[in-house]
């Protein structure tokens, strides 16, 4: 691998992400992901840390946090927890009938009126369709598509 410097705008993502880890865990597991973005502000960084399972049989719905970091001294501007549970739900089809399949999986999201991003991240990464209903409606979220139904 060729030598080369760290640089400023990796050290700014570290940062981040470290400064991210301090407050958006939480009691739904004992092990987190992150994934750090240029945030819409052109002054931040969208860290998501991600509540993480190693059950492949789980789909980690809750948990998950949205931080807002500065680039510039790693500043903690916001957090926002994208669910108000730690619920996950079991794709293993342990106790479904034999012959039956699941068509959707379904939950109630009440921290906002519509999907939030976790949502068709979830589904794309498990494959399966999601049924999320909100104040606004049902509605499903499938191959990174959201619909109202």
């Amino acid at each position: 691998m060729p030598d080369r410097l760290v640089s400023d705008e990796e050290i700014s993502m570290v940062n981040a992400r470290m400064a991210a880890l301090q407050v958006g865990t939480n009691s739904c597991s004992d092990r987190f992901n992150t994934v750090v973005l240029p945030s819409q502000d052109d002054d931040a960084w969208d860290v998501y840390v991600l509540a993480a399972t190693t059950d492949p049989d789980l789909i980690q719905i809750g948990g998950h946090t949205r931080v807002r970091v500065s680039r510039e001294d790693s500043e903690v501007l916001s957090s926002t927890p994208l669910a108000k549970s730690c619920i996950s739900l079991d794709k293993s089809g342990a106790g479904l009938p034999e012959g039956v399949s699941v068509a959707a999986y379904t939950v109630t999201h009440i921290v906002s009126p519509m999907p939030v991003e976790i949502h068709p991240f979830l589904s794309l990464l498990h494959d399966v369709r999601l049924a999320v209903a909100t104040e606004r409606g049902v509605w499903m979220i499938s191959s990174g598509k959201i619909e109202l139904l």
